[in-house]
């Protein structure tokens, strides 16, 4: 592909593409991890919810999966 084609021609769907679907899912996981190093790093009288952050990311990892891959 040549760099002005880049810029003249749109492209078919940029949520196609393997730099956004690969990219994000990098972004998910990421946010996965830091989700679970939090949840382990909360203190035993912790009084909010641990869950809802990982429950959020989950959910977001899991239409992606859907949305991108299927």
């Amino acid at each position: 592909m040549k760099a002005r084609s880049l810029f003249t021609e749109p492209p078919p769907s940029s949520l196609s593409y393997p730099a956004y679907r690969y990219g994000m899912l990098v972004v998910i996981l990421l946010l996965l991890a830091g989700n679970l190093r939090l949840y382990l790093s909360l203190p035993p009288g912790y009084i909010g919810d641990p869950y809802m952050n990982s429950v959020v990311v989950l959910m977001l990892f899991f239409n992606h999966l859907a949305y991108s891959f299927a």
